[in-house]
């Protein structure tokens, strides 16, 4: 079931992206084998299951209502000192795909709620400056 909750957060991440003045960005999604060209700046989307409950009966297998809810994260890297406007401006135009927003895919309906910006410095590798956009989510799932 999960499965098509992350489905349909990645095909709205995918299409919604495309339309941005930021397309050209690439986003890069956890465990596909990721080829990061360096110096570049880029978006890096995690998408974690917390929690799942029965939400409602409806007469049985393939009638009830799941509920999952998770995390959307949403990682923007862009050069180490090269200011921070980019890093918030990407990771800005990135939650507002999905801040506030109701979507849905097969057999699941998304909603996302506040997707606030978070952090701001050196990431790990010391290459790139890091900016999170990070929301919870529910969908329900019927099953």
């Amino acid at each position: 079931m999960f499965a098509a909750v992350a489905a349909a957060i990645k095909a709205r991440m995918v299409a919604q992206w495309a339309s941005t003045p930021y397309a050209a960005t690439d986003v890069f999604w956890q465990n596909e084998g990721n080829d990061v060209p360096d110096a570049a700046q880029f978006l890096f989307v995690d998408i974690v299951a917390d929690d799942q409950e029965l939400a409602g009966i409806g007469g049985g297998p393939g009638g009830n209502l799941y509920r999952h809810k998770g995390t959307i994260d949403i990682q923007v890297l862009v050069p180490l000192n090269g200011g921070v406007d980019a890093g918030f401006v990407l990771a800005d135009a990135a939650a507002a795909i999905f801040r506030g927003q109701r979507f849905a895919g097969i057999n699941v309906t998304v909603d996302c709620g506040t997707m606030p910006i978070q952090g701001g410095g050196a990431a790990d590798n010391g290459r790139y400056f890091r900016v999170d956009a990070v929301g919870e989510f529910t969908a329900d799932f019927t099953g």
